[in-house]
């Protein structure tokens, strides 16, 4: 992926664009949001935009943020726009968020696996290896969905191959951090190839960078969401946690480093 057009998107909060759904058979659709496939009138920019039926409250939101914070610690997640839709339909949300598409074919982590050609599958092995620090961000902002295999994707690229996707069911979305649960670092639970892949050291690392992140930075992230996406109580709210999980995901690792597979 472009690392140009990363940061932009990175930088970028909401996106003026005028975006399209598309018909594409060989990139089916799954989840509970039930996401579609999209592209930019003006550039072809391709993209997945949920949710497209009532979700969870922020849930793009938590998207955009869990991005931008990906791009700041540099773990692999599509980058993110926000997006109103003036096609939504009724009872839909408009406020919505997409994610860049990655570039070329892209396989799913089914168990069992997608039928991955055997030439790319062998190196799928060593690519979660190195990416596999990924799962530090989903225990910071306790993603709770890491487990479906829907929400990785192995791209036919040379660099950073393995994409974490979904983060729609991490920090409040269940309500949980609003109940006082903000500081619980639950064991994580992965798909198997994941799993078989961890390095505790790559895991490790990235746990360092979010410990180093500067607070600015993340209440950066949060506070721009504009007032459609999240209102200001709860930017505050989120920006609060994130900070306080910030400070002891290092501390808390044995808490929530799988100890299991599955």
């Amino acid at each position: 992926m472009n690392d140009r057009i990363r940061r932009h998107w990175r930088d970028l909060v909401q996106s003026d664009l005028t975006w399209v759904p598309q018909a594409d058979s060989e990139r089916p659709v799954r989840g509970v949001t039930r996401g579609v496939w999209v592209k930019a009138n003006e550039d072809e920019t391709q993209g997945f935009l949920k949710p497209t039926v009532p979700a969870t409250a922020y849930c793009a939101a938590y998207e955009k943020i869990a991005a931008d914070l990906a791009c700041e610690i540099g773990v692999n997640v599509p980058p993110v726009v926000l997006y109103e839709r003036p096609d939504a339909r009724t009872g839909a949300d408009r406020f919505v968020a997409i994610s860049m598409a990655p570039d070329g074919p892209c396989w799913g982590f089914r168990e069992p696996p997608d039928p991955i050609p055997a030439p790319v599958r062998a190196s799928l092995q060593a690519a979660l290896r190195s990416g596999c620090g990924g799962i530090a961000l989903d225990a910071w902002l306790g993603n709770r969905n890491r487990s479906n295999p829907d929400n990785m994707l192995f791209a036919l690229q040379e660099e950073e191959p393995v994409f974490y996707l979904d983060f729609s069911n991490s920090m409040d979305a269940a309500g949980t951090w609003s109940r006082g649960d903000f500081g619980h670092f639950e064991p994580l639970r992965l798909p198997f190839l994941l799993f078989d892949a961890l390095c505790r050291n790559e895991v490790e690392f990235v746990t360092t960078r979010i410990q180093s992140l500067k607070e600015g930075v993340v209440t950066g992230i949060v506070e721009r969401i504009p007032d459609n996406f999240m209102p200001a109580s709860a930017r505050r709210r989120t920006s609060e946690w994130l900070v306080w999980r910030k400070e002891r995901v290092c501390t808390n690792i044995e808490n929530w480093y799988p100890a299991r597979r599955g």
